[in-house]
């Protein structure tokens, strides 16, 4: 399946997508994807339904493709190519950090550049959504914890993750630094989740083309190692790194976002997204 949820922020609906690309409400079948009611039973029902006897919208906005988490985590330094290009040594264990979770936004809203920051990078990067509670497992029971799989653009503001206090999250939080979606992918949906192309454009011009194979930590390696020291809970979200291609790794001057700018990201199988950068400063 490929579920999203649409309508204006705050009243989204869910919906979803059939084989013929038109979009189909949900909303008599599930109120909301959210850590109460993304579950296997819930996911079961769904799968059963015949989207032909679903109405077909046409809304104007599509939401984040799933609500309210409890965590957001996510990997660093997780790719060879963007290691090299910021001059990094790659890291032993999974670089793990997190993302405030009012920083959610949907696929084509605006990334806004907050005020104080003039360093706003971009990073294309596939994520996860677990469907159940998650402690202590191995690596080979990984899968069966996975609801859906979406894309996400790790929007970082260099300067306050790197110049101010050294913690991540500060630099990765702020409102509309977590587009995900445009859609949430079950598994069964996706050949080869190790082999998925991942393209950035800014402004038209290529900025990341890379894969989903060059990762260094796989998606069900972290999973399992993140299990081993958090009790992982159903709809937290995690995402997986970037390949090389960020502003900041250009040489030999590093490039950021500006007003006015035109960010494209997709990766094979999980949409796109589109979003024009606003700057407040």
């Amino acid at each position: 399946m490929k579920l999203l949820r649409v309508g204006e922020k705050d009243q989204e609906i869910v919906a979803i997508l059939d084989p013929s690309n038109k979009i189909r409400d949900l909303s008599s079948y599930i109120q909301d994807l959210n850590p109460s009611t993304f579950n296997e039973s819930n996911l079961k029902k769904l799968k059963k339904i015949n989207l032909n006897h679903l109405t077909e919208i046409k809304p104007t906005r599509i939401g984040s493709c799933f609500n309210k988490p409890k965590n957001y985590f996510c990997v660093g330094k997780n790719f060879i190519g963007h290691i090299s290009e910021l001059n990094s040594k790659i890291p032993k264990s999974p670089m793990i950090f997190s993302k405030a979770i009012s920083c959610l936004s949907g696929p084509n809203d605006d990334i806004i550049i907050p005020k104080n920051s003039t360093k706003v990078d971009w990073e294309c990067e596939i994520g996860v959504c677990l469907k159940d509670d998650v402690y202590q497992i191995g690596e080979n029971e990984s899968e069966k914890y996975i609801g859906g799989y979406f894309l996400a653009n790790d929007v970082s503001a260099r300067d306050f993750q790197l110049e101010k206090s050294g913690q991540f999250i500060i630099g990765k939080s702020a409102p509309s630094f977590g587009p995900i979606g445009p859609i949430l992918v079950t598994p069964d949906e996706i050949n080869d989740v190790k082999s998925l192309k991942m393209t950035t454009l800014v402004n038209g011009k290529i900025m990341q083309n890379g894969n989903t194979r060059d990762m260094i930590h796989s998606i069900n390696y972290v999973i399992a190692y993140l299990s081993t020291f958090i009790k992982l809970q159903r709809g937290d979200l995690i995402i997986f790194g970037t390949p090389a291609g960020v502003g900041a790794g250009i040489k030999p001057y590093p490039i950021f976002l500006k007003n006015g700018d035109i960010i494209e990201l997709e990766i094979e199988g999980l949409g796109k997204q589109k979003h024009k950068v606003i700057d407040q400063n």
